[in-house]
């Protein structure tokens, strides 16, 4: 069992070597005014391998959520307002919506900052009181904890699932 492991160690190790050579100057970004493409960060590299090489997710849950549960005891936020701070978000922080995806052309890892289009910059559930009991409701966290949501290559890495307890008719 040791060595197959360490043979599959060395194979993984001899990838990650390949990719950290085609891309040097992992750190150079494209100085052109308006210019959204650059060779991936180091980080970015170290993400995109962690999905595409290292990690298998037919064995195992999502590897970088992040799940945050927020709830609201008193009183009501409206729908288009958690929306609308979502893409204040998207737009101040780049990063949140930066693609990072190989490049067949050139042999390297390439980072690209995603346009903010009609709320696609993000994913966004909404359920609407199904859920009854304490059970349900940890069903659903567990989901969110383990489910591939995340679309690395398309920018896609930010996720909010709304869940309306109280179901009135003011949706906004």
């Amino acid at each position: 069992m040791h060595i197959i492991y360490t043979f599959m160690e060395s194979i993984l190790l001899q990838k990650i070597k390949k990719y950290q050579l085609n891309s040097q100057s992992a750190s150079s970004i494209l100085t052109a005014v308006g210019c959204s493409k650059a060779i991936a960060s180091f980080a970015q590299q170290n993400v995109w391998c962690n999905e595409n090489i290292c990690h298998d997710s037919s064995k195992s849950p999502a590897l970088h959520n992040l799940l945050l549960p927020l709830v609201i005891k008193h009183g009501s936020i409206s729908i288009k307002r958690i929306r609308s701070a979502i893409t204040t978000i998207l737009e101040e922080h780049t990063i949140l919506r930066t693609a990072v995806y190989f490049d067949e052309k050139n042999g390297k890892l390439m980072q690209k900052i995603q346009p903010i289009g009609d709320n696609d910059a993000y994913s966004f559930d909404l359920t609407r009181g199904q859920l009854q009991t304490n059970d349900e409701i940890s069903i659903l966290l567990k989901n969110e904890l383990v489910n591939r949501f995340a679309k690395l290559d398309r920018g896609l890495v930010l996720r909010c699932h709304l869940v309306k307890m109280n179901v009135d008719t003011n949706e906004d």
